[in-house]
């Protein structure tokens, strides 16, 4: 019986230990999961800023660019040497709305990127909360299942013996009428004098 009781809690220590390593594997995957999605929006974002990094030298360089070329015509005209005046307004004009362009490319790029970064808040918000959740959450339900298992296992033990105890007598009470029947066929005429005892 105490082979069978330390076997029983073996196995139900094992299931618990298992259980628990399973809930340890579950959030080490999930932390690993988080950390390589975090990796990925770093690079991510870091591409961006590299976008909107060359954006914004493309407008300031488009901006001096305008502001040369508009400094050197007005010499021009101060000086009367205003030459291909209609090559070199389509000239700013172009360069003008290749600028405007960019402005607003970058507008909407800055628009996204807040939306983006909304979304990425809120999902991690609730990522982080379900997190929390888990974390709060008993693990101690092997060891619960152990203990019911263990307390089961002494229930059953002590019924095991109550039940020896009370078999008890009656072996004896078996014995001793084995004894008589043996002492009566080895002695016949003392037979009716012997007693049976009882058996309850």
């Amino acid at each position: 019986m105490t082979a069978l009781f330390t076997e029983a809690k073996k196995r139900a220590d094992e299931v618990a230990s298992a259980e628990k390593k399973k809930a340890k594997d579950a959030k080490e995957a999930r932390l690993l999961a988080i950390e390589q999605q975090r990796q990925q929006d770093e690079a991510a974002a870091k591409a961006a800023d590299e976008e909107r990094n060359q954006q914004r030298e493309k407008i300031f360089n488009g901006e001096r660019a305008l502001l040369t070329m508009a400094a050197d015509w007005r010499a021009e005209a101060e000086n009367g040497k205003m030459e291909e005046s209609e090559s070199k307004i389509a000239l700013l004009i172009f360069h003008f709305m290749d600028l405007l362009g960019t402005c607003i490319a970058q507008q909407e790029d800055i628009h996204s990127l807040d939306d983006a970064d909304q979304t990425h808040n809120q999902a991690l918000t609730q990522l982080n909360s379900r997190l929390q959740q888990l974390e709060q959450r008993p693990v101690a339900a092997p060891d619960a299942s152990s203990s019911n298992t263990f307390n089961r296992l002494n229930t059953l033990e002590i019924d095991v013996g109550a039940l020896k105890d009370d078999t008890q007598p009656q072996q004896t009470a078996t014995q001793q009428l084995e004894q008589r029947i043996c002492a009566a066929a080895a002695n016949p005429s003392l037979a009716p004098h012997e007693t049976t005892p009882t058996v309850r």
